[in-house]
This record gives C-alpha cells, sequence and structure tokens, in this order.
C-alpha cells in the first residue's frame, strides 16, 4: 500500500533544483547586466529569439552556477530549469546563438565593462580611491600557430610548453570588487603593460587621484622614474632587491610598527626614508619604507638554511668520491664543485678550497663570512616604495595599503578556480575575449556578494554564500492535469542574504494548467 502511495506520489511531484540560482537571477536582474548589453550592443531584428543581452546573461549565471564548455550550456538550462525562470527555451542557447552574441560584444567590451562598473559604483557608493593591480594566464590546449593573442611566454601555472593569454585586472582595494580588465598577448610584459595600465583606469573611472599598489613588476626604475612626479599616486614593492640600500640600515635604526595582520599577527619594524636612484642620466627620489617581518625573516631563514643544506651535500658527494676514477683529476672535481655552486644562487656564500695532486686530492669548505653577515641581515627585509606623503600617511598606513594586495589575488583565484576561465574551446580571438569579458562580469557579481555577506557577518567568502543556496528547487505538483509550481526547500538564512543585498526573493508565478 505505501509502496503504491509513493510511487503515486512521484507521479504527482517533481523537483527541479535551481540551487545558486535561487540567488543569482534577482541579484543580476537588480544589476541590470541584460539591459546593459543591449543597450550597447542592439540587436536590428529580433523576432522571437535572444537578444545578445539576455545570452550573455545567461553566460555570466552559468559562470557563477556551475561553469561548463559552451557545448553543453543547453544541457545546464535544461538541468536549471531556465524555461521556467526566464522563459528561455534552452535550445535557444544553442552554439550557434552563443558565438554570434559572442561576436557582437566583441567590439565593445570596454564600453560594457565600463557601464557595469560605473553603474556598481555608483548603486553600492563605492569610492575607487584605492586599487590593486594584479596579472596572471590562463593556458590553451592546440596550436594556435596564427593568433597574436595565444603565444608562449611566462606561465604562471607553471605550464611553459603551453600557449597562453594574460590577463591583467584591477579591483577596489577595500571591497575587491574588479574595476577594469585587459586581455593581452601571452608574451606580454607585466612591467611594460603596468603605465598603459594607469592611463586605462583613469579614463574607466574618471578621476586621476587614486592610490594604485602594484606587485614589483609595476615599479621597475623605468616605471618609477615615469612616475614620480607625477599626478598619480603609487604604492608597491621595488623591483629587484636593492641590497645595498636595505644593508645600509643598521639593525638599530628599525623602528617597531603597530601593524597585525587579519590573523593578529604583528612583529613588523620599518624604516621611512627616502630612495634615490639613476635612469637615463637623470636622478629621481620618492619615499621609501623599508620593512622587516619577523614571519617573513623566519620562513626565509629556514629556506636558506635548507639551500645551505643543499649546497653542503653536493659538496660532501664529491668529497665522498675523490680520488676514485674520474674524481682523482683535480680539473674534473673543479667543474664538478662549479656545479654545485651553480646550482642555486646561495652558492656564492661558499669558500671551498681544492688542494693537492691527482689521486691524492683534498676538498674543504666553509662559509664566506661577509657575505653571509649580509645574507643574514636581507632575510626579512623588503622595499615598499610611494608617492604618499609622511605628513598624511605613516608607514603604518604604507603597510596597511600594501597588505590589501591579497584582495586582487583573492578574485584571480576566484576566476581561475570558481569561475574557471579555462579551458577555453574556442579560436576565435574575438569569442575568447568575450568570454574572458563574460568571466570579469561574473567576477563583479562574485565580488559584490561576498562583500556583502562579509559586510554583514553572513557568509565569510562570495563560494561559501553560493554553496548555502544548494538546497533551493522548483517543486511541481501535478493533480487532475493542473500544474502548480513553486520553489521550496527556501531557508531563513537565504532570506537574510537576499535582504542584505537588497533583493527581493524569487518569485514563480502559480501555474495551473486546468
Amino acid at each position: 500500500m505505501c509502496r503504491r502511495i509513493k510511487k503515486h506520489l512521484k507521479k504527482l511531484l517533481k523537483t527541479s533544483k535551481i540551487k545558486m540560482i535561487d540567488l543569482l537571477k534577482p541579484f543580476i536582474n537588480s544589476l541590470g547586466i541584460w539591459e546593459i548589453v543591449d543597450r550597447i550592443v542592439p540587436m536590428e531584428r529580433n523576432v522571437g529569439g535572444l537578444s545578445h543581452g539576455q545570452v550573455i546573461e545567461q553566460l555570466v549565471l552559468n559562470r557563477l552556477d556551475d561553469p561548463l564548455p559552451l557545448l553543453y550550456l543547453e544541457d545546464w538550462a535544461e538541468i536549471r530549469s531556465i524555461r521556467e525562470l526566464y522563459g528561455i527555451s534552452p535550445d535557444k542557447l544553442n552554439d550557434d546563438r552563443v558565438g554570434r552574441a559572442l561576436d557582437a560584444v566583441a567590439p565593445c567590451i570596454d564600453d560594457i565593462e565600463e557601464a557595469i562598473v560605473l553603474a556598481v559604483l555608483s548603486h553600492f557608493k563605492i569610492d575607487p580611491d584605492q586599487i590593486l593591480w594584479d596579472t596572471t594566464s590562463f593556458y590553451f590546449e592546440g596550436d594556435y600557430d596564427k593568433s597574436d593573442l595565444i603565444r608562449l611566454g611566462y606561465s604562471r601555472d607553471q605550464k611553459k610548453d603551453k600557449k597562453q593569454a594574460v590577463v591583467e585586472l584591477n579591483v577596489t582595494a577595500r571591497e575587491g570588487i574588479p574595476l577594469a580588465h585587459r586581455l593581452l598577448p601571452g608574451n606580454a610584459s607585466d612591467h611594460k603593460e603596468a603605465l598603459q595600465n594607469i592611463k586605462t583606469l583613469q579614463k574607466r573611472i574618471k578621476k586621476k587621484d587614486f592610490l594604485l599598489i602594484g606587485d614589483r613588476a609595476m615599479l621597475t626604475k623605468p616605471n618609477l622614474a615615469a612616475l614620480v612626479g607625477k599626478e598619480v599616486k603609487f604604492l608597491g614593492p621595488l623591483a629587484g632587491k636593492d641590497k645595498e640600500f636595505i644593508l645600509g640600515f643598521p639593525e638599530e635604526q628599525f623602528r617597531p610598527l603597530a601593524y597585525t595582520t587579519a590573523r593578529g599577527k604583528g612583529g613588523y619594524t620599518a624604516v621611512d626614508t627616502s630612495y634615490t636612484f639613476n635612469h637615463n642620466g637623470g636622478y629621481y627620489t620618492c619615499r621609501a619604507v623599508v620593512v622587516k617581518s619577523e614571519e617573513l625573516y623566519e620562513q626565509q631563514r629556514k629556506t636558506l638554511d635548507k639551500n645551505l643544506r643543499k649546497i653542503e651535500s653536493g659538496l660532501e658527494k664529491i668529497r665522498d668520491h675523490l680520488n676514485v676514477r674520474k674524481y682523482k683529476n683535480p680539473a674534473y672535481v673543479a667543474e664538478q664543485v662549479k656545479k654545485v655552486l651553480d646550482s642555486h644562487c646561495v652558492g656564492k656564500l661558499f669558500h671551498v678550497v681544492l688542494d693537492g695532486e691527482e689521486g691524492a686530492l683534498t676538498l674543504r669548505w666553509d662559509y664566506e663570512p661577509d657575505l653571509m653577515e649580509q645574507q643574514q641581515r636581507l632575510l626579512g627585509k623588503y622595499v615598499l616604495v610611494t608617492s604618499l606623503y609622511r605628513e598624511t600617511h605613516d608607514a603604518n598606513q604604507v603597510l596597511e595599503f600594501y597588505k590589501s594586495r591579497h584582495r586582487v589575488e583573492d578574485r584571480i583565484r576566484a576566476m581561475k578556480s570558481t569561475l574557471k576561465i579555462r579551458p577555453v574551446f574556442l579560436q576565435s580571438e574575438e569569442r575568447i575575449r568575450s568570454l574572458v569579458l563574460v568571466n570579469i562580469i561574473a567576477l563583479i557579481v562574485f565580488s559584490l556578494i561576498e562583500w556583502v555577506c562579509r559586510q554583514e557577518g553572513l557568509a565569510k567568502s562570495g563560494k561559501q554564500a553560493l554553496f548555502m543556496f544548494r538546497m533551493p528547487a522548483i517543486v511541481t505538483l501535478t493533480v487532475n492535469g493542473h500544474v502548480i509550481q513553486q520553489i521550496g526547500n527556501i531557508k531563513p538564512f537565504m532570506h537574510d542574504i537576499l535582504a542584505a543585498l537588497k533583493v527581493k526573493p524569487l518569485e514563480l508565478d502559480d501555474m495551473d494548467t486546468g
């Protein structure tokens, strides 16, 4: 009897999980992404079909919900009940229609991103007065021999044999909201792109008095010379460790800083000074804060000890083989010693002596005392250069601003792991650029959700916030030919997140076919 009842209920009831779309649909609607795309890329004719804005919106939704190759977009739309939620038949999200939408938006990528970003800044009252800059790469499978975009270059993914493209990303320092991106050739050099990025930002956010916080690639001496005295405010680590400059400050000159990490760790000291350098015959001066971190010191000390042991182990192996076969030959032994010392930069810290005649050789070594003392004094130290004035920003604030760089690193991690910017199964550069734009728009949505939820103490990350919406489903009840649909499995904390984002809960109009 029970089995028959259960079997009968199964016929009456059907559930289709919509999961995080219960959160994403109302929030994405509130940002007006569809309307922005359609305003910038209007269609000449759209009789019964989808607009480019609708297609791009669905691609953004898929990146956030369950990022899949475009080939499977129709299947995803079927599983996630896109017909019921958006009135879009899944077969309208076929390869050909998606490809046409990507082609259409390609010439307008900057305009679309700018419109979305400015709308977000205005809506959420975000002031982009501090901006973080970084780059990453993502690789491709295939030849791409005729592509100017997909090239071999320095791989952040440790895929030296794979061709790649480079993504440059700027986000707000406090909120971590993406402001601008550029897709660059795979062989692009970070330090050569840094100054052009500043021009892109000035145009994008319509202001010049922002503080740009970058990494070492931004603050090479040529770039620093170009920035000193300009309107742009900058902050970041000096490219290349200027050892003589750092060694010029004895330990007693370092003063404690009040800065502590998010985990409550302190142990920072600094010297607030000036840095003068020569470039192309001209002399330039800017403010410099030489920082010493106890945590970094311990990390680098352990690494130094490990590398010293590797060198010593290599020398011990040579000594154990002395005066046997090839190791009777002084020239051969000297060559092996050189290979060991050249295998790592710490090899220069060793003083090695090879004595004796063929067949009666001796090998001994010790550290170069002056070089070792210098190496120990460099541990845990780095130089931050900045245009910020001491009168307005002390060394604590300089370090605090720099430490916000983790937010752009977090965004890059989300773009590559959560939103899955790769793999990309496209050959057209225009379509690749458009698909990267889709990922950036999805990253904006993801970042806003994370920022708001963290502010309200509702979730620790965007990924966690989305995961909390894994249960919602459309429940379909069919009785005597009558069909009623509602959204079920909604928990109170979901309403809290939606309320924090200032959007109304998703609702379905009850459907009754009777």
